[in-house]
């Protein structure tokens, strides 16, 4: 049960009134000035809430549980709302806000991030869901699926769609690196790498255009396994 506050407060009146110690102060500066200095307090006073504890034990619970108090205790701050830490958590200790796993730096935790997104892409060649759509096309190209269908197949019937169409995503088939981003030129040995470069949003292909194109090259190819 949480006792009474030990410094009774009445702005009206002017009227501040420290129950352990007997005393009355006629301005609340006064007295908050004596249960922060006042030996007979130490540890008791709560500077936010502007409440006398009869105990460092009893200040320690309201801090523990109040939602007035949220500490980072990395780094020993209390925030006055729960908004405030988590934005520190995350800009400062890189918390996954899902999980409260943290990381060494903000990239691994946007990379972190990926497994709490939801499944929304249906696997081409089986019934398997996947939260990225290169997630999917990593499946396939491993050998993997139950369809049948590897690296080897994806190589070939993109090669095959997009050499027909002038290349957009392909470069030559015999090159190291067979697949290039239309947006920035870089280059990648497999799709399932070009698709996550532009799910990184590291330059300005549009994913969502992307995958549009993906679909439609692999639509009849899986039409007729």
């Amino acid at each position: 049960m949480v006792r009474p506050n030990q410094l009774e407060i009445d702005h009206d009146e002017n009227h501040y009134f420290c129950f352990p110690c007997q005393r009355l102060f006629s301005s609340f500066s006064g007295a908050v000035n004596h249960c922060r200095h006042a030996a007979t307090h130490a540890g008791e006073w709560c500077e936010r809430c502007d409440w006398l504890f009869v105990s460092q034990d009893a200040l320690h619970m309201h801090v523990t549980n109040s939602a007035c108090h949220n500490i980072c205790h990395s780094c020993n701050i209390d925030y006055s709302n729960w908004s405030d830490l988590n934005v520190h958590n995350v800009n400062v200790h890189h918390e996954c806000t899902e999980c409260n796993e943290r990381f060494v730096n903000e990239n691994n935790l946007r990379e972190h991030k990926r497994v709490h997104l939801p499944l929304k892409y249906e696997c081409l060649g089986c019934d398997r869901w996947f939260s990225e759509f290169s997630a999917m096309m990593l499946h396939l190209e491993s050998g993997n699926c139950e369809s049948g269908v590897d690296c080897d197949d994806i190589d070939d019937w993109v090669i095959d769609y997009w050499g027909f169409k002038f290349g957009d995503y392909t470069n030559d088939w015999t090159d190291y690196y067979k697949f290039c981003c239309p947006s920035c030129d870089n280059e990648f040995r497999f799709v399932s790498g070009l698709l996550q470069h532009i799910a990184s949003q590291a330059c300005d292909m549009d994913l969502d255009e992307a995958i549009e194109d993906f679909n439609a090259c692999f639509a009849w190819r899986f039409c007729c396994l």
